[in-house]
């Protein structure tokens, strides 16, 4: 799955939340918004710790998988007709939201936010928090939650259950999946930026 991620989830993966962390192992590509990285680096400068967090989002944006999202004049142009369209339909979300759920249905991807009121625009795809048995996306662009490929497990890939199922480790399993980094060492690296 293609995801962009919200600055409450950008925040989360840095301060290494494992729900979160577990989605990004599995998900194909991760993309950051540009406006996300200006929210949350506006953030830094309000903490006391700045150089420190920098360091953190810096590595996490070199990560092979992650990539940043700037605003194109096609997206522009989305936001418009979906700025209008919020507010005939007198349902205001944050002007930044906007433009992250531009970004979202302009490009295709699945929205992973904490925030409820994207659920409020029409066409968006978006996951949270876990339940049932997966992540599952909201709106007309539904994907499906995608399946282990090993022939013996029918659980999400890199879930505990699939952990358990197949490996009895969780970052073998994103390893024999083929993920593009160990839950381990992304929680290991983050906390040796931490420690700086």
């Amino acid at each position: 799955m293609k995801i962009l991620l919200d600055t409450s989830r950008l925040s989360d993966a840095l301060a290494e939340v494992d729900d979160v962390l577990d989605q990004l192992e599995v998900a194909e590509v991760v993309h950051v918004p540009a406006i996300v990285l200006g929210e949350i680096r506006s953030g830094f400068l309000r903490g006391r710790r700045r150089a420190d967090n920098e360091a953190r989002l810096a590595w996490f944006l070199a990560q092979n998988g992650i990539n940043t999202l700037a605003i194109d004049a096609r997206a522009s142009h989305r936001f418009a007709s979906l700025h209008q369209t919020m507010r005939v339909r007198d349902r205001p979300i944050p002007t930044n939201d906007l433009w992250i759920a531009s970004l979202a249905l302009e490009h295709g991807l699945v929205l992973y936010t904490r925030d409820a009121h994207f659920a409020e625009v029409p066409g968006l795809a978006s996951m949270g928090p876990p339940k049932g048995d997966g992540l599952q996306a909201t709106g007309y662009r539904q994907q499906p939650a995608a399946r282990c490929t090993r022939p013996a497990c029918p659980e999400l890939p890199g879930s505990r259950a699939c952990a358990l199922l197949c490996l009895g480790n969780h970052a073998a399993v994103v390893s024999a999946h083929g993920r593009r980094f160990r839950g381990e060492r992304i929680r290991r690296r983050l906390r040796c930026c931490a420690a700086r």
